[in-house]
C-alpha cells in the first residue's frame, strides 16, 4: 500500500514538473526577448557631415557589429535619421519600425568640432581611420580586441586621422605606408617582417597611361578600375577572398587542398583601385593568413599553405 502511494506521488510530481515546463515554454514563445537598440559608441563632428559610431548586438549573436553612419545612411536594418553632436545624441531607426534616441554616456564638454569615442571597437576605429586618411587599410588578420575611449578636437579629416593614429600606436600597432593608396596596420611585432610593395602609380604618357609595376602572382592583370567599396570584406572567411582573387585573375580555384579553417580577412577599399591594385591587396592579406596562391597550368590557381609570416 505504502509503495503504491509512493509511486503515485512520484507520478504526480513528474506530471506537475512537465506541466510547469510546458507553461514556461509557451510563455517564452509568447513573450520573446526584445532586441536591444544600438549603442552609441561615438560621434565625429568635423566640418563635413558628422557621423555616428554604433555598436549593434543582435539576438543569438555573440559578436557585435560596428557601423559608422552619417545622417540618412543605412547599414543592414539600422538607419541614422539625425545627429546632434552638441547634445551627444543620435536618432536611430532600427528593426524596421523601432525609432529611438541613443546618447553618449558623458555629454558634458563635448569637443566641437572633434571626435568622441566611448569604448569603440577597433573595427569601428579602423573604418574611421581609412576614411580620414583616404587610404585602403591592409589589416593584419589578428589585431588586439581592444576598445578606444577618447575626446579630442579636430577641425578636419587630417586632424582626425592624426588623433586616431596616435590612439592606434598607443595600442602597439604600426602604421606603414604602402604606395599611394594603402596603409598597413600590423602589430609592432610584425612591422619588421611585412613587405610593402604596392604597384606604382600610373604615369601619364602621350598615348594615355601605362603600368610601371606588376604585383606578385601570375599573369597579366587588366587595368580595369574598381570603385570605392567594391571590395568589402568584414571578417570574411579566407575562402571567399581566395575565390574573388581567382576571379580577378580570370582563373579557376583548384580546391584539392583545403584552406586553413577559421581564418578571416577584413578590407574595405576606400579609393578607386585598378584591378592590379585589388589583386595586390587580396594577395597580401592571403599571404598574411598563411595562404599563397600558385598558378597551375594556364587557367587555374591553387592555394597552398605558406609559413612566411
Amino acid at each position: 500500500m505504502n509503495r503504491c502511494l509512493k509511486l503515485n506521488s512520484m507520478k504526480v510530481v513528474a506530471v506537475s514538473a512537465l506541466a510547469l515546463c510546458l507553461a514556461l515554454t509557451a510563455l517564452s514563445a509568447e513573450s520573446p526577448q526584445s532586441p536591444s537598440p544600438p549603442r552609441l559608441a561615438g560621434i565625429v563632428s568635423l566640418a563635413a557631415r558628422p557621423c555616428a559610431v554604433l555598436e549593434v548586438t543582435a539576438l543569438h549573436q555573440s559578436a557585435a557589429k560596428w557601423f559608422v553612419l552619417s545622417e540618412g545612411q543605412r547599414e543592414e536594418d539600422v538607419e541614422v535619421t539625425g545627429i546632434a553632436p552638441e547634445k551627444g545624441s543620435v536618432e536611430v531607426a532600427w528593426q524596421g519600425t523601432n525609432n529611438t534616441t541613443v546618447r553618449l554616456n558623458d555629454t558634458t564638454n563635448l569637443p566641437l568640432p572633434g571626435i568622441v569615442l566611448e569604448d569603440a571597437g577597433i573595427s569601428a576605429v579602423l573604418q574611421l581611420f581609412d576614411q580620414f586618411t583616404n587610404r585602403t587599410l591592409l589589416r593584419w588578420p589578428v589585431l588586439p580586441a581592444t576598445s578606444f575611449s577618447l575626446r579630442a578636437s579636430a577641425k578636419d579629416q587630417a586632424g582626425a586621422a592624426q588623433v586616431l593614429a596616435q590612439a592606434l600606436v598607443a595600442e602597439a600597432l604600426s602604421i606603414i605606408p604602402d604606395g599611394e593608396k594603402f596603409l598597413m596596420i600590423v602589430p609592432n611585432s610584425k612591422a619588421a617582417v611585412v613587405k610593402p610593395h604596392a604597384p606604382l602609380a600610373k604615369a601619364s604618357t602621350n598615348s594615355g597611361t601605362k603600368t610601371q609595376a606588376t604585383p606578385r602572382g601570375s599573369g597579366t592583370v587588366e587595368q580595369e578600375v574598381m570603385g570605392p567599396g567594391l571590395i568589402d570584406f568584414r571578417d570574411a572567411d579566407v575562402s571567399q577572398a581566395a575565390d574573388i582573387y581567382s576571379l580577378m585573375l580570370g582563373r579557376k580555384l583548384d580546391r584539392s587542398e583545403r584552406l586553413p579553417a577559421g581564418g578571416t580577412i577584413s578590407i574595405i577599399t576606400q579609393t578607386p583601385l585598378t584591378k592590379e591594385e585589388g589583386v595586390y591587396a587580396l594577395e597580401t592579406l592571403l599571404l598574411w593568413s598563411g595562404i599563397k596562391m600558385v598558378p597551375v597550368g594556364e587557367d587555374r590557381l591553387k592555394a597552398v599553405r605558406d609559413r612566411e609570416y
